[in-house]
């Protein structure tokens, strides 16, 4: 390794035209003014190289988790995890009669995140799957998504109810979104309710809209068809309950969106 041996002296002035001055400044730029490195050009401009005092972090990368266990990349110090958990399937409809029904939207996945130095060299995570829609039942949760088990969890959201085909009624009811408060992190949002399904009339009903998660909305509604409901939109998004008019058969409920997880490295 080669050294450069900086001596204490009065600052110079600006220097020539094409040069630059290397000096180590007692008061450098910054919060709190650390001791720094630095560059001044011709003009008197002065850049930052290093500080001594508190460590500058640079990113190394971002990365999106499909597997466990993560492995830091090399010269990672410190890392902003974000964990977004399964949004939760859309409610079915069940035929039980010549009029209409319409099912719950699945609730949204909750989103959890944390600054953490790395724990080992290899760390556990999961990343929550959405919930799956059943024909003529209420929809499956979404799952949770975990970071190194326990440190950092994204709770999943419910399923929407289950609606009967019958006369003109409140549908099935929308599933909760994904809790904050029953996740761990520095850094929390829970995911929004799905919402109720409305039967009309024997053709018209309107199906609930998923759950909206910290990414984006749920699955869009289904309106006056006998249709299977709609796939969350995004990252942990809610899946639409179903519909079904005019005494149509039993339908499944829209599945809800997939959590991730993303990492951010710095060295």
């Amino acid at each position: 390794m080669s050294w450069i041996d900086l001596i204490k002296r009065a600052a110079p002035g600006n220097p020539a035209a094409d040069h630059v001055v290397i000096g180590y400044a007692t008061a450098g730029p910054g919060s709190g003014t650390p001791i720094a490195l630095t560059a001044t050009d011709q003009a008197g401009n002065v850049a930052s190289l290093a500080h001594f005092v508190v460590p500058d972090y640079r990113l190394i990368a971002v990365r999106f988790i499909t597997a466990s266990p993560f492995v830091p990349s090399v010269g990672c110090r410190i890392m902003l995890v974000e964990c977004q958990a399964g949004g939760g399937a859309g409610g079915g409809v069940a035929t039980a009669a010549t009029n209409s029904g319409a099912g719950g939207g699945g609730g949204g996945g909750a989103y959890s995140a944390s600054w953490l130095a790395p724990s080992s060299a290899s760390i556990t995570c999961s990343v929550g799957a959405g919930g799956t829609g059943v024909s003529a039942n209420t929809g499956n949760a979404g799952a949770d998504t975990t970071w190194d088990t326990t440190v950092i969890v994204a709770k999943g959201g419910a399923g929407g109810l289950i609606d009967t085909i019958t006369t003109i009624h409140i549908g099935g009811a929308g599933g909760a979104g994904g809790l904050a408060a029953s996740g761990t992190g520095t850094m929390k949002s829970g995911g929004s309710a799905g919402g109720w399904g409305y039967a009309a009339a024997a053709a018209t009903a309107i199906s609930g809209q998923g759950g909206s998660s910290a990414f984006g909305g749920g699955g869009a509604t289904v309106k006056s068809a006998t249709s299977v409901g709609t796939v969350g939109q995004a990252y942990g998004g809610g899946g639409s309950g179903a519909c079904a008019i005019s005494g149509g058969a039993s339908q499944t409920g829209g599945a809800g969106g997939i959590g991730f997880i993303r990492v951010w490295e710095f060295g």
